[in-house]
């Protein structure tokens, strides 16, 4: 729609390093379509080719990402409660078949051999997440590296998991930590790009404004964060002001919370930064969107009641 069109044209992050491919980006079309396709089937038209594509998408796209199965889970959710139990089990059947194929066929060429002794475990990355304020460590990752296979690998990755908690937990510092982690991801409105593109600036024409270590450099993160900033509290408001929302706008409302919940946990968990946020940019401005709509929905009741009191009390005092 024209009114969304617009919306997103001024609150879309400032996504400047899109072209640079990485598992960030090339999984944002991933998001997306599924969720495109699955807002049609519940609330527009059973066609049973969206359900297929949705699940061959989330599962290609979860391969590459695992945080694209996450908006799949809230989907899980939501058709559990709603007893939609067919579309459920379609959906995970037909995600199963890429993520089964990948394991099947693609891992079969890998030199399992070599793989193990270079593999660095999923433990790893959780194992980040505990460290400084959750985001990449170089010394973390030197610790890994520096033991030979993965069982060994495991083993101390395992022990400095536990010892990081103990540590946590006995200087009482869980709370403030995790305070601490949450701001790091979620306070920056230029989803890193600052960062990426001082890294790779491809097209340095573009972005002299954002790297000029100028003026400038603060205008456009005043502008990027103000935007993060209304973003967040459009997305809160409207949660709290979604009775004034139709019926499937309160569902895929709720299906998109759900999905946020579900990111903030994982990295919450897992190693951090804002730059994890980029494929979820739909979800935020669908969100946001969907938010403001709630607003304006409660505005519009309100002056109406207000107009109708007004009438009532101005016939009430006629006729006395």
């Amino acid at each position: 729609t024209k009114p969304y069109t617009v919306f997103s044209l001024f609150f879309s992050p400032l996504l400047f390093y899109l072209p640079i491919f990485y598992t960030d980006t090339i999984t944002l079309p991933f998001i997306v379509i599924p969720l495109y396709y699955l807002y049609n089937y519940l609330f527009v038209k059973k066609e049973k080719y969206y359900i297929i594509i949705s699940g061959l998408l989330f599962g290609i796209g979860g391969a590459i990402k695992p945080t694209v199965l996450i908006p799949l889970i809230a989907f899980i959710i939501y058709a559990i409660l709603k007893k939609q139990n067919q579309m459920m089990l379609k959906l995970i059947g037909i995600t199963l078949i890429p993520l089964i194929s990948y394991k099947l066929f693609v891992y079969h060429f890998y030199d399992m051999e070599k793989l193990k002794n270079s593999r660095i475990p999923e433990t790893h990355y959780i194992m980040i997440g505990l460290e400084e304020n959750g985001g990449f460590s170089q010394e973390a990752y030197e610790y890994t590296t520096h033991y030979v296979g993965e069982k060994k690998r495991k083993k101390a990755v395992n022990e400095r998991i536990q010892k990081r908690i103990k540590e946590l937990i006995e200087n009482k510092e869980v709370l403030s930590f995790y305070n601490r982690k949450l701001s790091y991801t979620w306070t920056d409105g230029t989803f890193f790009a600052y960062e990426i593109l001082r890294r790779e600036p491809y097209h340095p024409q573009f972005t002299k404004y954002v790297l000029s270590d100028q003026k400038e450099d603060h205008w456009y993160w005043l502008f990027a964060n103000a935007k993060w900033i209304i973003m967040i509290l459009i997305m809160i408001a409207g949660t709290i002001f979604n009775k004034f929302l139709s019926k499937e706008e309160k569902d895929f409302q709720w299906v998109l919370n759900l999905s946020i919940i579900g990111i903030v946990m994982f990295l919450l968990i897992w190693e951090t930064r804002s730059r994890y946020l980029v494929n979820y940019s739909f979800i935020f401005l669908t969100n946001t969107y969907i938010g403001l709509s709630a607003i304006i929905k409660y505005h519009r009741k309100k002056k109406t009641r207000r107009i109708s009191n007004e009438k009532r009390d101005i016939i009430h005092t006629i006729d006395s």
